[in-house]
């Protein structure tokens, strides 16, 4: 009896297993993948840490971007290759190059592009176009520089709006 009453709360019977009920979705699901997958994932900024100060970080990504304007696309060991050869200053090494590419990536200064070559495929860094609008007097040079392709793409359209406000 004593045996019984120790070992009461521990013997159990089995017990009913719930069974989940599916919960309709609020929005349609075609809607829902269309809205999930139709735009390109955002970078993560605070992850990519170019391990050096911010001032050197945009001497070396600004000379990074001239050399990649300047000679075209490249892949990431050709970029190796070019920038030892033109002297880019503050680059460690490869993998340092490979931090600073994501960081100028996600700030919208270069862009990956990948091309079917064979069987395979290659990936090559190109620097992005720059937009007319960022180049004038005004609203445009507050957005100069700063790197974030929405606030350069809004000052471009405020500068083409004066524009067309002063013609017509």
């Amino acid at each position: 009896m004593l045996l019984r009453r120790l070992f009461h709360g521990f013997v159990s019977s089995p017990k009913p297993v719930p069974v989940p009920v599916p919960v309709p979705s609020p929005i349609p699901v075609p809607t829902m993948i269309l809205r999930n997958f139709s735009r390109s994932r955002a970078e993560n900024i605070r992850k990519t840490n170019p391990r050096v100060p911010p001032q050197q970080a945009a001497v070396i990504a600004q000379s990074l971007h001239d050399l990649i304007k300047l000679r075209g696309p490249f892949t990431v060991s050709n970029t190796w290759v070019h920038a030892q050869e033109v002297g880019v200053e503050g680059l460690e090494s490869k993998t340092h190059l490979k931090l600073m590419l994501k960081w100028m990536r996600a700030r919208g200064l270069v862009r990956l592009g990948c091309k079917q070559v064979g069987n395979g495929k290659r990936f090559f860094i190109r620097a992005l176009p720059e937009e007319e609008g960022s180049e004038g007097g005004g609203e445009g040079e507050e957005a100069e520089g700063t790197g974030d392709r929405r606030v350069r793409k809004k000052a471009a359209k405020r500068a083409k709006k004066k524009k067309t406000t002063k013609t017509g």
